[in-house]
């Protein structure tokens, strides 16, 4: 699960000087779950996602052995 958009903003310094702003995705969690909207639910659920608003997330399956 990857959160995109303001919340996960960062700025870097560009040659001439001056800050450019850039929008990333921060990785909130990793969940199983048998949709996507059970993951994004199971997600932010997390004990560390707890009073924490995201702008967007977006959830992405991943096949194969995962502990």
């Amino acid at each position: 699960m990857i959160e995109i958009g303001d919340a996960a903003y960062t700025e870097f310094r560009m040659r001439n000087g001056e800050f450019e702003r850039t929008e990333d995705s921060v990785v909130v969690g990793i969940v199983k779950a048998d949709s996507k909207g059970e993951a994004i639910t199971r997600a932010v659920r997390l004990e560390y996602c707890e009073g924490r608003t995201f702008d967007r997330l977006v959830a992405y399956e991943v096949k194969g052995n995962i502990e």
